[in-house]
């Protein structure tokens, strides 16, 4: 059956090439980024240093902006700007004792007894902002008791909160602040705020009226809920889709309703990438504008949400070292292939269901292969092995139709990742069929090193495959915003080392030979008294099993040397898209070393090389697993790794020939004796 399972394998292959092109169609298609600036920060920047609001905002323009993000205005806000003051009861029953009141509204309601102490009160500097705030709050705080007191063209705003609910109630887009956007030719992302009480009366008011004076094409929340949580995520997915607004998407900033508001807006989602206030304070220009440029390469952001430099470093002028800093990073953006302007949501891409089963049942016979490769269908006939194809086909379709299909792409994907690194690991560490064809003993130097060099490649190239059915099975939309994610990140680094145990016990297991089974290998070493250099061993392979696991997955829990920063850094100038450090430096030489290890029956360091080896194959899979990596730099991220990773693994070969491996010290005793021999023959 092993033909079959390898037809089914490379035909699937073929199709998840075939979808890899269509998805780099769409993220090539999506080059536009969109450079906007925090408006109330950039505001700051020029009040602290003297200079002309509007004059910053022509220069920024110039230098590639091309909106500014804008907050709510709240009573707060207003109060600080002087279009109103804010008072509780107490406090005007105080004033009025003290000094008296001169409001002839508030001076009636003394009166007839109606200030009420734990009642909050809003005094509007002018007509105008009072007919705007009767007609917000009236939405605003819909089912509320809002009391309008007026008299001769003044009028008072009675409310029942207390005076710090007041004062952040947020009231929409600040108008003064848009209308100056909009008269500098720029566009307004506005950063709206959830808030209990919220109808959809109240979403459609506040987007309707921050869209009168100009177009809004996307919209990024403030705080840590998106508009709309809990009850309203329907609604406002509806309103943003009937005025064509997307939702901006902030990484790293994790946002109450975010996912449920991006299915909703059926994918209708820009990626923004930010750096926050307290990383301003502490990074440089240089690096700050290759983070950017990064996340926009490395990770389809395609909204760059800018602060200014606030902290001065000598007497250097700050507007000028932003303006500087923007005109940089826009020419970084423009040098990587990128188009300033305004950002678009990523095209909608979904190869369809009948691709899907055909990627799965090349998983599924991949994972035969490897069942096949460890012994485990020795017994069993091949009637068997098709029914467990169908088994797994059929419980992928069953799964779908139940609504479940996001799942069952998620499962099957993670059978990809590690049934073909074990897959990679067998070729490597089976003599018998999975080396068969190489001369397991003759050939010294070069000759054994281009071997084993070719072993590595062929369990590369299995590696490599798994990853493209990896990616294919979760290529779509979603998983390309990161809306959905590939799960089991932990077990998919750890179960094929586990399988490389088993593959190492099952043929070199014997001290003197091949061929010893997991059952004796464990009886054996149940045999072994315990001793202190074997809790010594078992300490270190806790300790370093920790740090590997804990840099895996999303988050690390173990922090980047300031060393191997600085080493991810350069690779990346060099080499544009970084090879990852535990492939290039570890995975790769230390597999090549396996490989020259097992053509030369070297059991002595194998399982260490192996191990180690396993891990850079693991990783390549893994890398094809971050579907919000355009798939350009993932294929040249891995290419630059086995470069890389070659290189090293050369040079380590030839060292283990000369130095480590059996007969390497006869072998220097002998070419040495030769030589003097022939220096005296010379003489």
């Amino acid at each position: 059956m092993r033909k079959i399972w390898t037809g089914i394998v490379c035909i699937a292959l073929i199709v998840a090439i075939y979808v890899g092109a269509g998805r780099w169609m769409v993220e090539r298609a999506n080059r536009t980024v969109e450079l906007t600036m925090d408006y109330d920060e950039a505001l700051a920047l020029c009040r602290e240093n003297g200079y002309p609001f509007e004059l910053f905002l022509e220069k920024a323009k110039e230098t590639g902006i091309s909106s500014f993000a804008l907050r709510e205005t709240t009573v707060g806000r207003m109060a600080e700007e002087g279009n109103l003051h804010v008072f509780t009861g107490r406090e005007i029953m105080d004033f009025e004792r003290v000094a008296g009141i001169k409001n002839p509204i508030l001076r009636r309601l003394i009166a007839e007894g109606r200030i009420l102490p734990g009642h909050t009160y809003i005094l509007p500097e002018s007509k105008a902002v009072y007919e705007h705030l009767r007609a917000l709050l009236a939405v605003r705080l819909k089912g509320e008791r809002v009391l309008f007191h007026e008299s001769g063209g003044l009028g008072v705003i009675e409310l029942t909160r207390g005076l710090d609910d007041v004062l952040a109630l947020n009231l929409g887009m600040p108008r003064g602040a848009m209308k100056l956007l909009r008269r500098a030719g720029l566009g307004v992302i506005p950063r709206f705020m959830n808030y209990e009480g919220l109808t959809p009366s109240g979403i459609a008011y506040f987007l309707d009226s921050a869209g009168d004076l100009g177009p809004l094409t996307v919209t990024i929340f403030d705080g840590d809920q998106v508009l709309g949580y809990r009850d309203h995520i329907g609604d406002v997915a509806r309103e943003l889709s009937e005025r064509g607004i997307s939702f901006g998407r902030i990484e790293f900033a994790k946002q109450k309703g975010d996912i449920a508001l991006a299915r909703a807006l059926r994918m209708n989602v820009i990626r923004v990438h930010s750096i926050t206030k307290g990383e301003m304070e502490r990074i440089s220009e240089d690096t700050a504008i290759e983070r950017f440029v990064r996340a926009a390469r490395e990770r389809n952001m395609r909204v760059l949400y800018i602060r200014p430099f606030l902290k001065r470093e000598g007497s250097e002028n700050l507007i000028h070292k932003n303006l500087d800093y923007l005109s940089r990073l826009r020419s970084a953006l423009v040098a990587a292939g990128f188009r300033p302007g305004v950002a678009r949501p990523m095209g909608t891409y979904s190869p369809g269901v009948r691709t899907f089963l055909v990627l799965g049942a090349g998983i599924l016979a991949g994972g035969l292969l490897l069942l096949e490769r460890l012994g485990c269908t020795t017994y069993v006939k091949p009637v068997f092995e098709v029914v467990l194809l169908a088994l797994g086909l059929l419980s992928y379709g069953l799964l779908g139709g139940a609504g479940r299909f996001t799942l069952a792409r998620q499962a099957f994907a993670l059978g990809a990742a590690v049934v073909f690194p074990g897959l990679a690991i067998i070729r490597v560490l089976n003599p018998g069929p999975a080396g068969a064809g190489y001369n397991m003993s003759a050939g010294e130097g070069s000759g054994l090193v281009g071997r084993a060099l070719v072993l590595w490649l062929e369990a590369t190239g299995v590696s490599v495959a798994g990853g493209l059915l990896l990616a294919g099975t979760l290529s779509s939309t979603a998983f390309m915003l990161q809306v959905d994610q590939f799960t089991g990140v932990k077990v998919m680094h750890v179960l094929p080392l586990l399988l490389a145990l088993l593959v190492y016990w099952r043929h070199w297991g014997s001290p003197g030979g091949i061929g010893i089974g997991l059952s004796s290998a464990i009886r054996r070493l149940g045999d072994e008294p315990v001793r202190v250099r074997h809790l010594v061993a078992l300490a270190v392979i806790g300790i370093l099993g920790l740090i590997y696991i804990g840099r895996t997955g999303n988050a690390f829990g173990i922090p980047v040397s300031g060393a191997e920063e600085y080493m991810r850094t350069w690779l990346e100038r060099v080499m544009i898209a970084r090879p990852r450090t535990k492939e290039f430096l570890i995975g790769h030489p230390s597999m090549i070393l396996a490989a020259i290890m097992v053509l030369k029956r070297d059991r002595r360091y194998l399982l260490l090389f192996a191990l180690l080896g396993a891990i850079g194959q693991i990783s390549m899979v893994n890398t094809f697993s971050h579907l919000h990596t355009p798939l350009a730099v993932t294929l040249l991220r891995t290419f630059n790794g086995l470069v890389l990773g070659a290189m090293i693994g050369v040079v380590l070969g030839f060292a283990y020939l000369v130095y480590l491996a059996p007969g390497a010290g006869k072998g220097r005793t002998e070419a040495g004796v030769e030589m003097m021999d022939k220096g005296k023959d010379e003489k």
